[in-house]
């Protein structure tokens, strides 16, 4: 379906059609691990999309549209067919849309979600009561030591 209403989603299914499975048993080690290195980055740029377009969909109560009971059953349905998969992707949705750098990160690849979510919670655990400056502050500050942990691996 996506096909239809997103040619760029179309182009990165056929992409990743173009490469066959068994591609990484001719490589070098050294390109098996960049090859890991790379898809790992990709899954994150992946996963962001899939968050980004899961928070807009429920926020545009899109489910209704189809006559499904929620975002979380629309998803399931769409794919696999496993609503725990679907609550939680919406959970992680809701728990970094707040933090556009960390979202933005995400999606060039520079975290982890676990590291998005990680940042997300300790954002949102600050003491007291945090001035917007101090909670973007602290999210710079997490997001910076989660890349310069990232290149030290």
């Amino acid at each position: 379906m996506f096909e239809l209403w997103s040619p760029a989603l179309a182009d990165v299914a056929r992409m990743l059609d173009a490469i066959e499975l068994d591609t990484y048993e001719h490589m070098s080690a050294r390109e098996q691990i960049a090859a890991c290195e790379a898809l790992g980055r990709l899954e994150s740029r992946v996963k962001a999309h899939q968050l980004a377009a899961a928070a807009a969909a429920d926020r545009s109560e899109a489910a209704s549209t189809i006559g499904a009971a929620s975002t979380g059953a629309m998803i399931a349905n769409g794919f696999g067919g496993d609503p725990g998969a679907a609550a939680k992707l919406l959970k992680q949705a809701k728990k970094i849309e707040d933090l556009s750098a960390t979202r933005q990160a995400l999606a060039r690849g520079e975290v982890s979600l676990a590291q998005a979510e990680l940042i997300a919670d300790k954002v949102k655990d600050l003491p007291g009561d945090p001035t917007e400056a101090q909670r973007e502050g602290c999210e710079t500050q997490l997001l910076d030591d989660a890349r310069s942990s990232a290149s030290k691996t």
